[in-house]
């Protein structure tokens, strides 16, 4: 199985810790569901898990254990759950200002956090999601994607490396993944970064005198700054 040969033991031992995390996965999707979050990506990787099970259990010639499998509905601890922790995680970086974090160090945290959870999602849903609250195309929500988590950059000192994780751009994007509260500056921060992109490389221009540019027709830091004087932020 896999290259590995297991005895009868240790097949029953790594049946059930298959079940285990099955059961994990299946009190995530729970919580997460509980506080209005989206399962999809969660949802997909019980499908891998199950479908790994089974198969297992079949090449191991092990009987497969529904009643290991069900997680009764209401028994998930929330607060022990990866989803509960994000969500408080979320809520709490939405509350970071000048006056609750002046070094900016919980900010430059979270977003670091953030643009590392966006890089380990599924890129096709990151997209279709982009696509669907920013109001761009599939095609412009995926240069988007990659312009700003995936892609190495010219800068004007002649290094080039991604974007440093930014904490307001991370909230515009959790604001559009999410599909709640997305503000007008978050769209302009899409729209900015669409011709950005496409001014670096149709004129192959660093990324400081694309950024400029783009600034001109979709100012996202000014729309930012009197957005967050409006709130007090």
């Amino acid at each position: 199985m896999g290259g590995k040969t297991y005895t009868y033991y240790e097949s029953t031992q790594k049946q059930r810790q298959m079940e285990r995390q099955i059961r994990a996965t299946k009190r995530e999707i729970e919580a997460t569901k509980s506080i209005g979050g989206d399962a999809q990506d969660l949802q997909n990787k019980l499908r891998g898990q199950m479908a790994d099970y089974k198969s297992f259990s079949k090449a191991a010639g092990l009987k497969e254990r529904d009643n290991r499998l069900r997680v009764e509905s209401g028994s998930s601890t929330l607060k022990s759950t990866k989803a509960y922790q994000n969500a408080v995680n979320m809520k709490n970086a939405g509350a970071f200002s000048n006056k609750t974090d002046p070094f900016g160090r919980k900010r430059e945290k979270h977003a670091i956090s953030y643009y590392e959870e966006i890089r380990n999602r599924r890129s096709d849903y990151v997209i279709k999601r982009i696509s669907k609250n920013g109001g761009v195309s599939e095609k412009a929500a995926k240069n988007i994607y990659e312009h700003v988590f995936v892609e190495k950059h010219i800068f004007a000192d002649g290094t080039e490396r991604q974007f440093d994780p930014d904490y307001d751009m991370s909230e515009s994007f959790r604001r559009i993944l999410e599909g709640k509260n997305i503000k007008p500056h978050d769209i302009t921060m899409l729209r900015h970064e669409n011709l950005e992109l496409n001014l670096m490389k149709k004129y192959n221009m660093v990324h400081e005198d694309a950024h400029s540019l783009a600034e001109q027709k979709y100012n996202y830091k000014k729309e930012l700054d009197e957005f967050l004087e409006r709130i007090g932020g």
